[in-house]
């Protein structure tokens, strides 16, 4: 989607004032990304079942930073684990011939079969919590009830784990250090991504009702630790290849227990004219050619019946002004489990011919940017305030919400959805936008990540 000049100045804006914030340095491959939608950060308490707190910090590290790219995307289908897997199924591990051939094929049997799994999985975790909220499931977990009520998904199981042996046997008659390590690499992979088990160091439990996006239980988990009770264990509970962030823990509970101040404590300031003559290589990304292609989304956008209408009026520095304001940020050190590849420019300096260089274009997340208590304020002014006024009407009529800077919220909300984490009001009089967090879902929010190139 081609950008216009206000997302491009207004987001650069905003990447140096976080910049400036975290007191962030490109140094040693290291650079700073930025999240298309900001994701909720989970709650974190004795109280509460450690698979909701790991689904949260799942969701916030496993998403793929391209070192060309200022930001990531969380709503697409990429991820970290999924750019590794691609990876090494592009590398050219010297198979030759018929075993090239043998290989090959596996692949793509192994990438269609993981295509109907992950839909499969999805459908069958829908349907377990449609059925569970009404009773239907009784005490039976989601890994208990699928063997005799999802034959779709335990069909693709066994299909993704049938290429994956596949692959593995094609792999396992090249020889050579390099052909090991590859062989040794796919293994490992693999086997974190499909394993049904917590395996300590490279799985964790994480509570699909988090990655369901359920606003609901948000609010009975934030409930539970107001009370001083402890919160039942989930039955939607799946294995992931494992991220550690054990300091979220600890910075987040005293936030849970502060609330929200009456007054803000830091303030950052987006202005339009600063991202005009912002450096694009202040950020530590590769350039493409003799120039950054970055990937600039909408600044501001307005979602109705799932349709994105991004905002297009054309602007000037004096037409608007941004004012963010935070209890607390933190950056916070996240690692992938024993799953994790590294070093692949010098494993494998090998690409099969052909292939895009963008592949091997990986950072591995290496801290997260979490804040507290985000606002943000939008003053509008001259000939852009009406037709500001004119989609917030129309996404309030029709049920929908707005997205700005990444921060998601639905007009005059005091609770949290599924799809936002904020709330708006609109000041027509003053032209004035202010978007806060909803007690349940804005406490804690990730903004960002550092990331380093692989």
């Amino acid at each position: 989607m081609p950008h216009s000049a206000a997302d491009r100045n207004l987001w650069l804006a905003y990447a140096n004032a976080v910049k400036e914030a975290i007191q962030f340095e490109p140094t040693h491959g290291t650079a700073l990304y930025l999240s298309s939608k900001a994701q909720k950060g989970p709650f974190a308490s004795p109280r509460i079942p450690l698979e909701y707190t790991n689904a949260g910090i799942y969701e916030a590290a496993n998403n793929h930073l391209r070192t060309g790219d200022l930001f990531y995307h969380p709503d697409s289908r990429d991820s970290y684990v999924k750019s590794l897997r691609t990876f090494l199924q592009s590398v050219d591990a010297g198979a030759r011939g018929d075993v090239h051939i043998s290989i090959e094929s596996c692949i793509r049997e192994l990438e269609d079969s993981l295509e109907i799994y992950e839909k499969s999985a999805d459908k069958a975790r829908r349907t377990f919590k449609k059925h569970s909220d009404v009773g239907m499931t009784g005490d039976l977990t989601f890994s208990q009830w699928h063997q005799t009520n999802a034959p779709a998904f335990c069909n693709s199981i066994r299909d993704v784990e049938f290429a994956s042996d596949a692959l593995l046997a094609a792999g396992s008659v090249l020889i050579g250090p390099r052909a090991q390590k590859w062989n040794q690499d796919l293994r490992k992979l693999l086997y974190a991504m499909m394993s049904e088990q917590e395996i300590p160091g490279m799985t964790m439990p994480i509570d699909m009702d988090f990655i369901l996006r359920s606003g609901e239980k948000s609010q009975k988990l934030l409930n539970k630790i107001k009370l001083r009770k402890k919160a039942s264990p989930s039955k939607v509970v799946a294995c992931v290849p494992a991220f550690y962030c054990p300091d979220y823990e600890n910075v987040v509970r005293d936030w849970i227990g502060a609330g929200r101040r009456d007054e803000p404590g830091d303030r950052l300031y987006v202005r339009y004219a600063e991202g005009e003559i912002a450096d694009e290589g202040g950020f530590g990304h590769e350039q493409q050619g003799d120039s950054f292609k970055f990937t600039y989304p909408p600044w501001l956008s307005f979602y109705v019946d799932g349709h994105e209408l991004p905002f297009k009026a054309v602007m000037q520095d004096s037409d608007v002004d941004i004012t963010i304001s935070f209890d607390n940020l933190r950056i916070v050190k996240v690692a992938p489990g024993a799953w994790n590849l590294d070093n692949l420019s010098s494993s494998y300096p090998r690409m099969k011919a052909g292939l895009s260089t963008d592949t091997k274009k990986i950072a591995q997340p290496h801290r997260l940017v979490v804040i507290n208590n985000l606002v943000l304020r939008i003053s509008f002014s001259g000939r852009v305030v009406a037709e500001v006024a004119k989609q917030l009407n129309r996404i309030q009529y029709y049920g929908g919400f707005l997205n700005v800077l990444g921060v998601s919220a639905a007009i005059d909300q005091d609770r949290s959805t599924d799809q936002t984490s904020h709330t708006a009001t609109w000041n027509a009089e003053d032209g004035v936008l202010e978007v806060v967090p909803t007690v349940d879902g804005g406490f804690a929010t990730f903004i960002g990540t550092v990331g380093k190139a692989l």
